[in-house]
């Protein structure tokens, strides 16, 4: 059981790359807890506007052939955009893929990025819980109980993950739980954003990539910070480096909260 303090949107989507900053949509499929026992299910097929590679066609079964007739993202947008208004959202490995490729495709269709919520990620909480993939989570926490599932179309993935969350409630918060605390759950407290690209060490922010990995914010030169802001990386982490840009204090979210 799932104590809702609003909606909760679990989606999937599959694409034309891995790159979540670049990759376009070519399959969404999403199902929206209301209530207990309420849920409002949506698929479809979008055209990206590019050929898709051949081998993320292999992997998804997408061809521009199949794609052809959809409608683009741009047409679709602002119609998921208001279905999603008022939820939270949940994807199995979102906060690498999903969520930031969801993101930059509101945005690239003239939206002011995804809806605001929760951000729930099943994979980070099996994770910290055990870890695996999306079939093997399936297979733990669905089956025997669970349909045949062919994985890697985003209506089949979606069934899966539908049941993997069901699946993980009922084993691990049996007396109910909240998105709050599904989104926790799933969340390193070091992380200073959705990827772990900015990590709390020591009261202070820490790189834990490229040539200055390790190294305190403070010391990573002016000039490569601002060099990153130019680069793809997810607006959580730029707004970040606006801020230290800036000159201003930040604490780890725990202190912030102390100090209120």
């Amino acid at each position: 059981m799932v104590t809702l303090i609003r909606p909760l949107v679990l989606f999937d989507l599959e694409a034309t790359g891995v790159n979540p900053q670049e990759a376009r949509i070519v399959q969404i499929a999403a199902v929206k807890w209301i209530a207990q026992g309420l849920e409002d299910w949506r698929s479809e097929l979008i055209n990206p506007g590019i050929p898709v590679p051949k081998d993320a066609a292999e992997v998804h079964g997408l061809t521009d052939e199949v794609l052809k007739e959809a409608p683009t993202w741009k047409e679709r947008a602002q119609d998921w955009w208001s279905w999603m208004e008022g939820c939270d959202l949940c994807a199995y490995n979102g906060k690498r893929y999903d969520f930031i490729l969801l993101d930059a495709e509101f945005r690239r269709a003239g939206l002011a990025g995804s809806p605001p919520g929760r951000r729930i990620d099943p994979y980070l909480i099996w994770t910290l819980k055990e870890g695996r993939t999306l079939e093997a989570a399936y297979k733990r926490f669905a089956s025997p109980k669970g349909p045949e599932v062919a994985f890697h179309t985003a209506s089949f993935d979606t069934v899966a993950l539908n049941a993997v969350v069901a699946g993980m409630i009922d084993e691990w918060w049996p007396e109910g739980v909240t998105s709050e605390q599904l989104e926790a759950a799933g969340r390193d407290p070091s992380w200073a954003d959705a990827q772990g690209k900015l990590k709390w060490n020591g009261g202070g922010l820490t790189l834990t990539f490229g040539k200055h990995a390790g190294k305190p914010m403070r010391d990573v030169p002016r000039d490569y910070l601002r060099w990153m802001l130019e680069q793809d990386f997810p607006e959580d982490v730029k707004g970040v480096l606006r801020r230290v840009l800036r000159g201003e204090v930040m604490t780890p979210p725990a202190l912030e909260k102390d100090d209120a």
